[in-house]
């Protein structure tokens, strides 16, 4: 039992997790260090909606990989700091689409150095060869745990 228990430990998805994870609580760590009112999660959204402005509810839930009800209380943190405004669809109002404002482009261009300056300190020493193999590797396990099974 004790192997196992130190396979797993060890595992692809374990490893994965757990860096992910050390990375986040860094920049939300930063974040709060340089005085900067935002979560890790909030960030996450802006940056989806800096690329790719004016989506639905759903497709935001999609493109960030979260559950609407989790989308819900994240934009309602948003949407009360002025960083991102709902909007009534035209072809039905009742649908509304979510836009990232002046404000919250603003944040985001004055995040980005630190958001930077975490990812090359995680980087840090690693070849530049290797992390493009461990980039590759990675969208391959993702590809593997996403496609459709039989």
């Amino acid at each position: 039992m004790k192997k196992f228990e130190n396979q797993l430990r060890n595992s692809m998805g374990t490893l994965i997790g757990r860096t992910s994870h050390a990375i986040l609580n860094k920049l939300q760590k930063r974040f709060r260090e340089e005085g900067y009112a935002i979560t890790v999660e909030q960030w996450q959204l802006l940056i989806n909606l800096n690329n790719c402005d004016d989506q639905l509810h759903q497709q935001l839930a999609e493109n960030t990989f979260k559950e609407k009800s989790t989308i819900t209380r994240i934009l309602d943190g948003l949407e009360k700091k002025g960083l991102v405004k709902r909007v009534a669809g035209t072809a039905d109002r009742r649908q509304k689409r979510i836009r990232i404002t002046a404000r919250g482009r603003a944040l985001l261009d004055n995040v980005k150095p630190l958001v930077l300056d975490v990812q090359a300190r995680a980087l840090q020493g690693l070849d530049p060869e290797g992390i493009r193999v461990c980039q590759d590797i990675l969208l391959s396990i993702y590809g593997n745990v996403t496609a459709e099974q039989d």
